[in-house]
Formats: structure tokens, C-alpha cells, sequence
């Protein structure tokens, strides 16, 4: 589980080494289950945020959990190139991630004070990002104009802010082991483009491992995860 999800604290949404501890918290949980068998070659697959998180284990394996065996990754629909996710999901069906994202990073990281940029008539619904899943969290946030719920125009230019960006956004670190992209070409939440980005920018790593984007034609951020 991530963190955050059952715990006490507000969930580590799109954090991304918090997500990859707790991947490999789950892979040594279930080794220590005597008779499950849970041994020999990790490989790690996630969609969504499930993708970034499968991303930044690839990334972050050596240093993290050496000790297992990690020997690939697919990563389905993964969000990454933040700054264009930001101005796509602006005032659309899934505004509420970014304040998700706002809220998470501001929780994760003691430098990062999201309230301080929400209009204060908007500070009471941060609340509601603790009641329920995203159908909820979407009627909530979806309808305020963007422009009215922060004060500033791109959080994410401020530099403690990008700071934190560059770090989580999974384009700007080489995976360590051999990584497939799995992303559907219609996706509405995550636009295949950023996965096409976040391929170019694995491949121009020297000595990179083996990787690939493979696309599924027609599909959608939800109708894509079948299709893989």
C-alpha cells in the first residue's frame, strides 16, 4: 500500500520515492510470508499512478532495495512531463489531480506550503481529499475556475516548487532496468504524447537499458489496461 492509503497522513500522491518504498515494502512483506514463495525475479508493472510508481523502482532500485532482484518494469499510462500535464488537466474533467498532487507534495515535503497559495474561501475543502476516492474528489475541485482556486498562475515555477517537480517526474532520472511504456493513443487523463516525451528523454541516457513504448490504438486511460 501506499502511503498514506489506510495509514495516518494525507496519501503520497505522485511522490515518488515514497511510492517506490512502499513497492518494495510489499515485495518484502510477502517474503517473509513463510511457504508463500515469494522469490527469485522481481518484476515490477503498475498503470497510472501504479506506472509512476513502477517507473521510480526502476529508477531508484539500487538504492533502495538492492537486495531484491529486480529485473524489469511496465509501466502503463505513467505521468510525467509535469509542467504540460498541469496546463492540460487545468479546468477539465480531472482537475482534482493537481490538487491532489498540491496537497500531497506539500504534506511529503517540509519546504512546500500548498495552502499558502489556495484562496482561503476554497482552504476548507482541502478536507475533502481525505473522504473519499477521485469521482469524489473531481466534484469537488472540477468546477472552481482554476485561476480563482490558487493565487498564483504556475506553482510549479516557483523554485522550491519545480525543485520537487524535476525530482518526481520520471523523465528526468535513467531506469535501471530493462522498461516497457504501455499507453493507449486515446487517453484523456494522461495524453499518449508525455509517454512518447518520457521515451525520448530514457533514450538520450548514455548506456541506457533496454526500453520501449508500446502503444494500444483507440484506447483510453481505462480501456487501455485490458488491452495491455
Amino acid at each position: 500500500d501506499y502511503e498514506g492509503l489506510g495509514s495516518p497522513g494525507l496519501h503520497r500522491y505522485i511522490v515518488g520515492e515514497s511510492e517506490a518504498r512502499g513497492l518494495f515494502d510489499i515485495v518484502r512483506a510477502a517474503q517473509s510470508i513463510s511457504g508463500l514463495g515469494a522469490t527469485g525475479p522481481l518484476v515490477v508493472w503498475g498503470h497510472s499512478q501504479g506506472g509512476h510508481a513502477a517507473m521510480h523502482a526502476g529508477q531508484r532500485w539500487a538504492d533502495l532495495a538492492p537486495e531484491l532482484d529486480l529485473v524489469g518494469v511496465a509501466a502503463g499510462a505513467p505521468p510525467s512531463q509535469f509542467p504540460f500535464l498541469n496546463a492540460f488537466l487545468r479546468n477539465g474533467p480531472f482537475q482534482g489531480y493537481l490538487v491532489m498532487v498540491g496537497a500531497s507534495w506539500s504534506a511529503a515535503y517540509p519546504e512546500l506550503d500548498f495552502e499558502q497559495f489556495v484562496n482561503p474561501e476554497y482552504l476548507p475543502l482541502l478536507d475533502e481529499l481525505e473522504k473519499g476516492c477521485t469521482d469524489h474528489i473531481f466534484d469537488i475541485f472540477n468546477p472552481i475556475p482554476y485561476s480563482e482556486f490558487l493565487s498564483v498562475d504556475d506553482i510549479l515555477a516557483i523554485p522550491e516548487w519545480n525543485a520537487r517537480m524535476m525530482e518526481n517526474d520520471p523523465g528526468q532520472a535513467p531506469t535501471q532496468v530493462p522498461t516497457v511504456i504501455l499507453h493507449g493513443t486515446n487517453d484523456e487523463q494522461i495524453p499518449f504524447v508525455a509517454s512518447q516525451l518520457l521515451l525520448g528523454q530514457q533514450c538520450a541516457f548514455n548506456n541506457h537499458p533496454p526500453i520501449e513504448l508500446k502503444e494500444y490504438p483507440g484506447t483510453n486511460h481505462g480501456t487501455s489496461v485490458p488491452a495491455y
